[in-house]
């Protein structure tokens, strides 16, 4: 056999080591032991560390030498002397014991190997098909993207009854319903479908709150209308201080109306909520414009702006008092500025809405 280039620098060694090991193969093959679970190494130790079989079998190519049985081991005394084949054979006295071991382990691996294939045959095979997901993911992003632009202009009345009675004959979208809560503008029962329509086509913040200034007396009608339908006992206090409000509103009393119905939302927001809910409903430290978002459309559209009306506002400080309605102001800062037709018309608003979505609650309940 040719010896393969390079090999004259290996270290000997190393090449001892590997000859050992292709002679041990080579013993296991001839005689037919299995190697399951056994460690022959030290059986063949003082084969495998003969510095003549490792010189030998260095120029040996590190293929398995084509025998079949222990007879035919003499087919290759040529490369191995006497001593090294000895120090091999004597190793076959060991058989008689490794057999005890290597018949158990061939009657039960094939028992084994057969119970392993029946339960892998009876696990369901799932195959993914990364093309047809891709595919089904695309398909979603369009209807996702399509989707979105019909909830942009949906027409709610036709998909939720549930609404107050000022809503439901009204074509409007969510964006819209946004962007008067963020103003802190309700129109959840009130005012009436003609005014509310009115509110919702104006073209910005100051036409809304123009139409606030010039309607005080129809809201405060509106008002007073939508709370006959609020009958529930534990409404029935809040009834009356609002309509007390209301009737200063009618009557011309601006300021009064304004603060009477700003002291009665809060009063009623500490009745009927817990502390946390209060906290949440209220509270600009602990709930943000996005946690609003994503209150259900009721909550939303009814106590969405209140949180909005309860900014925060320290009086006596050097910020200015706001001029757009805000509850803290109101109570804490009396002030041209913040007392005016609009931002009573807004505080009777939250007062009544409030009621009306308190009272649906105790319905629903």
């Amino acid at each position: 056999m040719d010896i393969a280039e390079g090999d004259e620098t290996r270290d000997p060694d190393a090449a001892a080591s590997a000859a050992g090991t292709g002679v041990a193969e080579q013993y296991l093959r001839l005689t037919g032991a299995s190697r399951i679970g056994l460690d022959m190494s030290p059986l063949l130790a003082q084969a495998v560390a003969t510095a003549k079989v490792a010189s030998i079998a260095a120029s040996v190519q590190r293929s398995l030498l084509p025998t079949e049985t222990l007879s035919k081991f003499a087919a290759i005394s040529s490369l191995l002397d006497t001593a090294a084949i000895s120090k091999v054979l004597a190793a076959q006295t060991a058989l008689p014991s490794l057999a005890a071991l290597v018949q158990p382990a061939a009657v039960v691996m094939p028992q084994m190997q057969q119970m392993l294939s029946a339960v892998a045959a009876s696990i369901p095979k799932v195959t993914f098909d990364f093309t047809a997901i891709q595919g089904v993911l695309a398909q979603y992003a369009k209807a996702a993207s399509t989707w979105t632009n019909l909830v942009k202009g949906i027409e709610w009345p036709r998909f939720t009854p549930f609404l107050p009675a000022n809503l439901r004959d009204l074509h409007f979208d969510l964006e819209q319903i946004a962007v008067l809560v963020h103003e802190g503008l309700t129109v959840y029962g009130v005012p009436g479908e003609r005014l509310t329509a009115r509110l919702l086509a104006a073209p910005d913040r100051q036409a809304r709150r123009a139409i606030l200034g010039r309607e005080l007396v129809r809201v405060a009608d509106d008002c007073d209308v939508a709370l006959d339908g609020c009958v529930a006992p534990e409404t029935r206090e809040a009834v009356k201080f609002a309509r007390r409000a209301i009737a200063a509103a009618r009557g011309g009393h601006v300021e009064a109306a304004q603060a009477l119905a700003s002291n009665a939302l809060d009063t009623q927001m500490r009745r009927w909520f817990t502390r946390q809910e209060y906290v949440k409903f209220t509270s600009h430290k602990k709930t943000s414009a996005a946690d609003v978002d994503e209150w259900g459309i009721r909550t939303h559209m009814a106590l969405g702006p209140i949180w909005v009306a309860h900014e925060q506002f320290e009086p006596g400080g050097t910020a200015l008092i706001p001029q757009t309605y805000a509850r803290h102001a109101t109570t804490h800062a009396v002030s041209g500025r913040q007392y005016n037709r609009r931002n009573a018309a807004q505080a009777l608003l939250l007062l009544t809405s409030l009621v009306i979505y308190v009272n649906e609650e105790l319905a629903d309940s």
